[in-house]
């Protein structure tokens, strides 16, 4: 599996998007912690300028078989193929009320935002230290910005920048 650094910063009620300027300046975004793997199967491949380096628009289907797309770098990816992959993110910086206060509904999905790879999330916290969110389609680590065990299991809203796809060998 591969895996590099990430920074996160955080406070108690505030989460600042966990990535350094320089990894978002070079458009590199690994997670520090393993997420939770899932196996896709690869639907389109829109790679920008070319293929050197490999860098683009990844769209696989989701559990439900719906398109989830995201951003891939320096990844291999071939149309058709079933694949190992682990989601990262690079998400908005959100209060402590609008996380827990936005999904009164309880409900687990991705809403696709206008732009590429952008999405509203709908989950409920699975764990913490690192806080995993389950969106439905996919589960994602969404960093360390809560200690608090009592928020496992609790329904909340995430705003997702950019959904980033790593496929893992």
């Amino acid at each position: 599996m591969k895996r590099n650094n990430k920074e996160e910063q955080h406070s108690p009620t505030r989460f600042i998007p966990n990535a350094s300027a320089n990894s978002l300046a070079q458009g590199i975004h690994k997670p520090l912690y393993p997420v939770k793997i899932m196996k896709v199967e690869v639907l389109q491949i829109d790679w920008f300028l070319g293929k050197e380096p490999a860098e683009g628009t990844i769209t696989v289907k989701a559990k439900d078989g719906s398109p989830i797309s995201a951003f891939a770098y320096e990844e291999e990816f071939t149309e058709g193929e079933v694949v190992n992959v682990e989601f990262d993110s690079i998400n908005d910086d959100l209060d402590w009320n609008t996380i827990f206060g936005e999904n009164k509904n309880q409900e687990k999905k991705l809403v696709k935002s206008i732009n590429d790879w952008e999405y509203e999330g709908y989950g409920q916290i699975k764990s913490i230290e690192p806080v995993v969110i389950d969106f439905g389609d996919i589960e994602l680590e969404t960093g360390k910005w809560t200690s608090d065990k009592k928020v496992v299991g609790e329904f909340v809203y995430w705003k997702i920048n950019r959904l980033d796809i790593i496929k893992i060998e």
